[in-house]
């Protein structure tokens, strides 16, 4: 078997993709299961169950719009949120999906290690720069959007009888 971890610093990136991995996974399960709530339906988790963390997102925001309990503060709140979500899975996307190498000196690339992939519809494939710097940074934001996701849904279940959840 070939060892592909060739240094600390690359065993480094490796853990902190798999935190970030772990996290991602953990958010998008957070928005199926804050959709199936809103959604008030034995049979949610026939469409929501397993839809992608764009689509989930979309899914909630189109139920918190028609939803009577949630607020149109609470539903601007989310909104807020929900807007953050795209660029991080795109920047996730890169890491993920990305065919990590090592960028030599030379050749109009700075050296250090890029994901490179074909995205659709052009030729010549796309090199993004990877740093523990960036994903850490990333790491850093998907937890905080997890937290403030997961506050939003608790303020949301708050009793009927208590409209300021006091």
């Amino acid at each position: 078997m070939t060892n592909f971890i060739e240094n600390d610093d690359e065993m480094e990136l490796y853990a902190m993709l798999g935190l970030m991995v772990r996290i991602a996974a953990d958010l998008e399960l957070r928005l199926q299961m804050v959709a199936i709530h809103l959604a008030e339906s034995p049979y949610a988790h026939l469409w929501v169950h397993g839809t992608r963390a764009d689509a989930s997102a979309n899914l909630l925001r189109d139920l918190a719009k028609v939803h009577p309990r949630v607020t149109e503060v609470e539903r601007e709140a989310l909104d807020a949120l929900l807007k953050r979500l795209r660029p991080l899975l795109d920047r996730r996307h890169g890491y993920v999906h990305g065919a990590w190498s090592l960028a030599p000196e030379g050749g109009g690339l700075a050296p250090g290690y890029q994901a490179m992939r074909f995205t659709k519809g052009r030729e010549e494939p796309r090199f993004d720069p990877l740093s523990k710097e960036d994903l850490g940074d990333l790491i850093v934001q998907f937890s905080n959007l997890l937290t403030e996701l997961h506050d939003w849904f608790v303020r949301h279940l708050r009793p009927a009888s208590e409209p300021d959840g006091a």
